[in-house]
């Protein structure tokens, strides 16, 4: 992921705060500034080597707290113009018991979905696209349908198998290559294209960047604070980052996506502005908390949290939290 910062003035800020009137300078040594120092953040992952994560996924809707924990695997290989990252999900952890892929207990069509996927990255570690998204494409249609039954049991009164299977192979099969790399990197995304990131220790970033709303094929602005601290050696650098979603932008790009998904019919385009009408009330605020190796750049452990508030004040929330395991 690419930003575009503006250092935040509050190092300045404090100077001015803090510095001396003239006339206590006039009467008392001042000490010497401690010029503060400048981190960078690397990206050096190791070659051809597994690197094993567990990472749980929290979602609360309404009061009500669901959790799911997989375990993946990360493997990076060098490229002509960056390197290649292949993710694959290797089992599951459900009430103390770990499950592999492979299992029978996990439903064929399920398995199917999970196929490794690899990325191509540039140098600095950000995604640019899927490889073989073509081929992955095919999979997905030939088995969305399957692993939406498995994961929605069709009962009477409850979803419509058939028609989430439509809409999300509809959604998926419109996506470049570029596009639905973030879209299927979910969390990890925010956790690549670190690499090169430089800050004072402890100075805060401002900028601006795009994020993941899942509502469109294309990412949506946001605003971006970013924080980096170190501690004692060997301990890792510390990064937070907090965006919150342009909602007017993005409330303009969303409706404009939707028009040209449903048509024209006046009823539909009454929903559309009702659809409007609510997201307008909407924020969207995304905060990584997150330790990185300073030798490789890669997560040593991290938290991805989504809050989602409507106008009317309902919050709906999704933490992703990943551990490295080996």
């Amino acid at each position: 992921m690419r930003h575009r910062f503006r250092h935040a003035p509050l190092l300045a800020l404090a100077l001015c705060i803090l510095a001396p009137s003239p006339h206590a300078a006039a009467n008392a040594q001042t000490p010497a500034a401690v010029a503060p120092d400048t981190l960078k953040v690397p990206f050096a992952p190791p070659l051809d080597t597994d690197l094993r994560y567990r990472v749980t996924s929290e979602k609360t809707r309404s009061g009500k707290r669901v959790a799911q924990t997989v375990l993946q695997n990360l493997r990076f290989a060098k490229s002509v113009d960056g390197y290649v990252l292949t993710i694959a999900t290797t089992g599951f952890e459900l009430g103390g018991k770990t499950f592999a892929v492979t299992d029978p207990q996990v439903p064929a069509a399920l398995r199917a979905l999970l196929v490794p996927a690899s990325f191509d990255l540039d140098g600095e570690g950000a995604p640019l696209r899927m490889r073989d998204w073509e081929a992955v494409k095919v999979k997905m249609r030939d088995n969305m349908a399957g692993a939406v039954a498995a994961l929605a049991p069709g009962k009477p009164g409850g979803p419509d198998t058939a028609a989430i299977t439509d809409s999300v192979v509809a959604l998926y099969a419109r996506m470049s290559a570029e596009q639905i790399a973030p879209v299927w990197l979910q969390h990890w995304n925010a956790l690549l294209g670190l690499g090169g990131l430089e800050a004072e220790d402890g100075e805060t970033l401002a900028g601006e960047t795009e994020i993941e709303t899942g509502l469109t094929p294309t990412p949506m602005p946001a605003k971006l604070a970013i924080t980096l601290t170190a501690g004692a050696k060997p301990d890792p650098y510390h990064l937070i980052i907090r965006t919150d979603l342009d909602s007017d932008k993005a409330v303009e790009a969303i409706a404009d996506f939707m028009r040209k998904m449903v048509g024209k019919e006046e009823a539909t385009q009454v929903k559309l502005k009702e659809m409007e009408t609510v997201l307008r009330g909407m924020t969207l605020q995304d905060e990584v908390d997150a330790t990185l190796h300073r030798t490789t750049g890669l997560v040593a452990s991290a938290t991805v949290t989504r809050t989602l508030t409507t106008k009317g004040g309902e919050t709906a929330l999704t933490s992703t939290r990943i551990e490295r395991i080996d």
